[in-house]
Parts: C-alpha cells; sequence; structure tokens
C-alpha cells in the first residue's frame, strides 16, 4: 500500500510543479487573509471585487516572478546562498505588487485600521 508520501515522490516532475505551484497560491491566499484578520483585528473584513482584483494580481504576478526566478526548476538539496537570495527577491516583488494592485485597484486594506481609529 502507498503513502501519500511515496506517491507524492513517483509523482512525475510536472505533476509535482504542479502541486508547488498551488501550495504556493495557497499560501499567498492564506497568508493575505490572515494579514488582513490581524490588521483588522476581526475576522470580519470587507473583501469585494477590488480585493479579489488586487490578490488575483498579486498571485498571478508571484508564481510568474517564481518561475523565471527559477524556483520551480529542481528540488532544492542543498540551499546555496544564490537560492535563498532569489527568493527573498521573489517575495520583495510580491509584496510590492500587493501594494501596488491595492493602490490601483482601491482595495480596503490600504485604509486605516480600526486599531488606530479608536480614541
Amino acid at each position: 500500500m502507498f503513502t501519500p508520501i511515496q506517491l507524492l515522490l513517483g509523482a512525475q516532475r510536472k505533476n509535482k510543479r504542479i502541486i508547488s505551484i498551488v501550495y504556493d497560491l495557497l499560501a499567498i491566499i492564506g497568508s493575505y487573509l490572515f494579514a488582513m484578520a490581524l490588521r483588522m483585528d476581526s475576522m470580519s473584513f470587507p473583501f469585494g471585487l477590488h480585493e479579489i482584483l488586487s490578490l488575483a494580481i498579486t498571485c498571478i504576478v508571484t508564481i510568474v516572478c517564481f518561475i523565471k526566478l527559477g524556483l520551480y526548476r529542481a528540488i532544492l538539496r542543498y540551499m546555496m546562498l544564490p537560492a535563498i537570495g532569489n527568493m527573498f527577491f521573489a517575495v520583495f516583488i510580491s509584496a510590492i505588487t500587493l501594494a501596488i494592485s491595492g493602490f490601483f485597484s482601491q482595495a480596503s486594506f490600504l485604509e486605516a485600521s480600526p486599531l488606530f481609529m479608536q480614541v
């Protein structure tokens, strides 16, 4: 009987890359939602078309950036300094993309936080 780990290790390279991309997309979306909940100090926050547009643009740019920087090319057995530098650069580009796309789509996460509005 195969375990999920054995199935994953025996999968084709293309399927492993797809799994990595799906995991990264889920991590981006989860991080966004968690950050919004922390920023608004509540689990209920505005999540409309502007926020979805900003998140979609960020996801697309981030995945393209990860692909172009070679983060999905091969399994990294040993982390070398250039690979770590590429990861930091890719995350930096993702953060800048989120800020710019949020600004241009007028997403609500750029508004003043309820914590700062209390007197």
